[in-house]
């Protein structure tokens, strides 16, 4: 059972680009923190926006604007609002208006009685575009698989982590959309107290940027943050099934008296594959320990 902790400040990080919501979410948010008497910041991260730039929020005393130059990334707008962050807990949400800052009061809860984390486990993906359904089942699948658990949603945005674990991590996640994800796994991955938290999400404002591109990012991000924690789970599979197809084939060639070259393949394949997961394994615990 977990320990319920001080109630910590808050710090709300907005990565933006081109929202034209923005404004509107700060306020919700200024509006939410107040009325649960938290102690918080607003920091929000513009990602070189060209049109509706954070620069044209009114300035005030619990809100500071990080602007890049340049449009660097999801991720990397996010890293950057963890390195300014002086709050105890980080409470990330999306510019576009698509997250209810009324749902803080279910984050902050859990944080408060000792969570790690709390991650969105949004319950109707109904704003999503069609085509991208089929990576996010894909994506969800394939992750959930690789840490041997259950993942409601692996990449929903509005989440809650403590800031010294996520600061701890920060420069070994990646600085597009896969941030999310990743977090997610390393999480998991290392047995983190992280709660999913059910929520609804409203239409966003704007225009999404997220390509397909993106999508095959994800997926290769999924399996470079399991191969750095957990890269049993993906080298041992194709180490079974070569040692065993190969083993079977072995058997097979006995009763003619002649051992094919497909069956030494096999079990090489095999071999190689099973070495390079102790090896792998090794070298994992190893970068485990200097993160």
């Amino acid at each position: 059972m977990n320990t319920p902790v001080e109630r910590e400040m808050v710090s709300v990080l907005i990565p933006a680009y081109n929202e034209p919501a923005l404004a509107g979410v700060v306020g919700d948010v200024r509006a939410e923190l107040g009325r649960l008497g938290r102690e918080y910041e607003i920091i929000v991260i513009d990602d070189g926006s060209s049109v509706h730039p954070a620069s044209q929020l009114p300035d005030s005393p619990d809100l500071r604007v990080h602007r890049n130059h340049v449009n660097r990334g999801y991720g990397a707008s996010l890293k950057e609002g963890v390195r300014l962050a002086r709050g105890g807990v980080l409470l990330m949400m999306d510019a576009d208006g698509q997250h209810r800052p009324g749902d803080f009061a279910a984050f902050l809860d859990r944080m408060d009685q000792g969570a790690d984390a709390a991650l969105g486990s949004r319950q109707k993906i109904i704003h999503s575009h069609l085509w991208r359904m089929p990576g996010k089942w894909l994506i969800k699948k394939i992750a959930g698989y690789l840490v041997g658990r259950r993942i409601p949603d692996p990449n929903c945005g509005f989440r809650a982590i403590r800031a010294e674990l996520m600061k701890r991590y920060v420069r070994i996640c990646p600085n597009g959309f896969s941030f999310s994800t990743t977090t997610t796994l390393i999480l998991l991955s290392e047995k983190r107290d992280a709660v999913f938290v059910p929520l609804d999400v409203d239409s966003r404002e704007g225009k999404s940027t997220v390509r397909v591109r993106d999508g095959i990012k994800t997926v290769l991000g999924v399996l470079r943050t399991i191969m750095l924690f957990a890269p049993m789970r993906v080298l041992m599979p194709p180490s079974v099934v070569f040692l065993l197809v190969g083993t079977i084939s072995f058997v097979r060639d006995l009763f003619h008296v002649n051992i094919t070259q497909g069956t030494l393949l096999l079990l090489t394949a095999g071999m190689i594959f099973f070495f390079f997961a102790l090896v792998a394994d090794q070298i994992a615990s190893f970068r485990r320990e200097m993160v």
